[in-house]
């Protein structure tokens, strides 16, 4: 997403909705309403409504929304495909790669691989994310599941609703945790002021995340991770609240020292659901990817 065009209002304006279809022709006065709906707009940081009447003082933070993605195009990329059969598929996500594709990423993403390496993939409701039951950050490695039936993906989405599918992650992180296992339990919204990012809010959704600590270095830390709900950069954002920013993750903190990876070290290290079809327990875990190891590698060499 762009950074925001930020307006200052000088005098009395009238309604925001008419002083900002006057300033941007192109956009029609119902589309700024959508807009201004979606949060796309802002007065003084904070969200407002179309006839909100602006005041000479007033700051209004606009950004343009993502275009809309109508077509997708399938793309040779290479996969890590762990596990396949009629209506599933265990994919190990390399770093780097986006899920879907979007304003910023309309190519080489999993959704133009996955149209490429498979004949039939689940619809869902969006033709444009095929296959698509959940998402990995595009800075995390690791497993996701990856629908190839509609069946399945109606079965798996019940099983998210319910939190009975299992999600264990690894993340290296700076400084040490103050207990050695321990229940993180508080809602996220988006940040109001940067749209990139979420934040613990009162008014935001149920988050739960549980760590337990696998190892210690001098100022570093390996922890496990469960991740009991499944919101936007959860494990990012609670790890940050406890003042354990994911090394790399300068979005949510980490100053440390840089290390050679191209995201936040954060991998998805297993997943667990019940084939609905097979009647049977499944499992899977992927190792640790090489960028990791490096820095864990380098952290022991420092002790």
């Amino acid at each position: 997403m762009v950074d925001p065009m930020i307006i200052s209002v000088n005098k009395p304006e009238g309604r925001v909705d008419l002083f900002l279809a006057r300033q941007f022709p192109d956009f029609s006065r119902n589309m700024i309403q959508q807009m201004i709906r979606d949060g796309f707009v802002l007065i003084n940081t904070g969200k407002t409504k179309s006839q909100y009447r602006l005041r000479p003082g007033d700051e209004i933070s606009l950004t343009i929304p993502p275009r809309k993605i109508t077509h997708l195009s399938p793309e040779d990329i290479p996969l890590n495909i762990v596990y396949e059969d009629s209506d599933v598929i265990v994919i190990d996500k390399q770093r780097g790669m986006v899920v879907h594709p979007a304003c910023s990423h309309e190519s080489g993403t999993l959704v133009n691989a996955l149209i490429h390496h498979f004949r039939r993939l689940a619809e869902g409701s969006d033709p444009l994310r095929p296959g698509i039951i959940h998402r990995l950050d595009k800075g995390t490695s690791g497993l996701m599941l990856v629908c190839k039936s509609d069946r399945m993906m109606t079965a798996l989405s019940r099983q998210f609703h319910e939190r009975s599918i299992e999600k264990q992650y690894l993340a290296i992180v700076a400084g040490h945790p103050a207990t050695p296992c321990g229940r993180i339990e508080m809602p996220l919204s988006r940040d109001s002021v940067q749209r990139k990012k979420m934040m613990v809010s009162p008014e935001g959704k149920t988050a739960i995340t549980v760590y337990r600590l696998r190892t210690t270095f001098t100022n570093y830390s390996l922890l496990s991770i469960d991740l009991l709900t499944g919101r936007t950069h959860q494990i990012r954002v609670h790890l940050s609240y406890l003042k354990l920013p994911i090394v790399n993750d300068t979005l949510y903190g980490y100053r440390g020292e840089q290390f050679d990876i191209n995201g936040p070290a954060l991998h998805a290290e297993r997943i667990a659901f019940q084939h609905p079809f097979l009647s049977r327990h499944m499992e899977f875990q992927a190792p640790l990817p090489e960028d990791m190891k490096n820095i864990l590698a380098a952290l022991k060499g420092s002790v």
